[in-house]
Order: structure tokens, then C-alpha cells, then sequence
């Protein structure tokens, strides 16, 4: 499942920077790595204790986000993409992987001249849990739908020039989960983005 994770993102991530030889100046291409901290609903919290009583666990969290921007003036940006937050909970044979993916659409706004900006998006979310190694045998969960927010703060060293430049970003996401609760993820990456 990681595998296909990080094929499905690198294929993405492919397409965007394709796409930019065909718009000019207009469109910017980006893709971060990093890590976050989920806080996921009481509901979550209990299953993942259940199923991973008594044993040592480690755990690795990756949150990735591709997407592609549309420069609607010197301040002002609109970007959708696609993010996800994959949290692997593991012990010898036995695991609990949370995975989380949305796609999204919002703004990020530049105050002034400079690679500091700010943005809130839109994002329509779904979770996949996968649970193996207990006495219940390897299964899967998927929680309904979600809309939700996202708030972020990113600072981009591209500062006016073309090409390749790295940002470093970080963001909270709420993300209603129905009858499931509310998750919340703060993420902090380093982007890499082609303007």
C-alpha cells in the first residue's frame, strides 16, 4: 500500500510539471514531503488502542502535497492539488496505517513584495484505516467524506525569480469525519516548487 501511495504522488507530481510548458508564466508546479502530527477523534483513538494493546509501537508519519497554481496578480494566487497524511502505527506483525486524502482548492496571499504568504483552501477529505496481525485478522475501515479547511503559512525563496525554488510551509487541517468525529492534522514540509 506505501508503494502505491508514493507512485500515485510521484505520477502527480509528473503531470503538474508537464503541464507547465504549456502555460508560460502563468503556472506554478509544486510538491512537498514532510511530517505532521494527526489528532485524530475519540472514536479513532480507541479502535487504534484496541488493536495495538500491549505491545511497543513505532510510528511514521508522512504528509505529502502536490499541486498546481495559478498566478492572478503580483499578491494573489489560486492553487488546488491533492495532500495526504499517511500515519503507519506499527509492531512486528501487527499494524494500524491511517491513511488521509483530500483534494483541495484556495488562495494564498503575498502582503508584500516578498516569499512570505498565507492562504486558506477548501478540501473535500476521506480516511483509510488498515488494521492487521491481531486476533481480528487483517481489515479495513473508510470514513464518509469530508469537507473541511485548511490554514496555512508558508514562506517561498522564489521571491519574484524563475525556476526552481525550495519553500518551507506549515498548516492545520479540520476535517469533519461524520459520525466518526473531527480530525485535525498540523503539518510542517519543505516544498519544492517550479514557477
Amino acid at each position: 500500500m506505501k508503494k502505491y501511495c508514493l507512485c500515485l504522488y510521484a505520477l502527480f507530481a509528473a503531470g503538474i510539471f508537464s503541464v507547465y510548458g504549456f502555460a508560460g508564466n502563468l503556472l506554478e508546479c509544486s510538491f512537498s514531503l514532510g511530517s505532521g502530527f494527526p489528532l485524530y477523534s475519540e472514536q479513532t483513538k480507541q479502535t487504534r488502542s484496541i488493536h495495538m494493546e500491549g505491545v511497543t509501537q513505532q510510528r511514521v508519519i508522512l504528509c505529502m502535497d502536490a499541486g498546481l497554481s495559478l498566478l492572478l496578480g503580483s499578491n494573489i494566487r489560486f492553487k488546488a492539488g491533492a495532500v495526504s497524511v499517511q500515519d503507519y502505527v506499527f509492531s512486528g506483525s501487527r499494524y494500524a496505517h491511517f491513511i488521509d486524502y483530500a483534494i483541495y482548492g484556495g488562495f494564498r496571499i503575498f502582503p508584500a513584495n516578498s516569499g512570505f504568504n498565507f492562504g486558506v483552501d477548501y478540501l473535500l477529505s476521506q480516511r483509510t484505516d488498515f488494521f492487521g496481525g491481531g486476533q481480528q485478522g487483517a481489515y479495513r475501515t473508510h470514513t464518509p467524506w469530508g469537507n473541511g479547511f485548511r490554514i496555512l503559512a508558508e514562506y517561498d525563496f522564489h521571491n519574484g525569480r524563475q525556476g526552481l525554488a525550495p519553500a518551507l510551509c506549515i498548516n492545520w487541517r479540520w476535517v469533519p469525519r461524520g459520525s466518526y468525529g473531527i480530525d485535525n492534522y498540523l503539518m510542517l514540509a519543505i516544498k519544492l516548487s517550479y514557477l
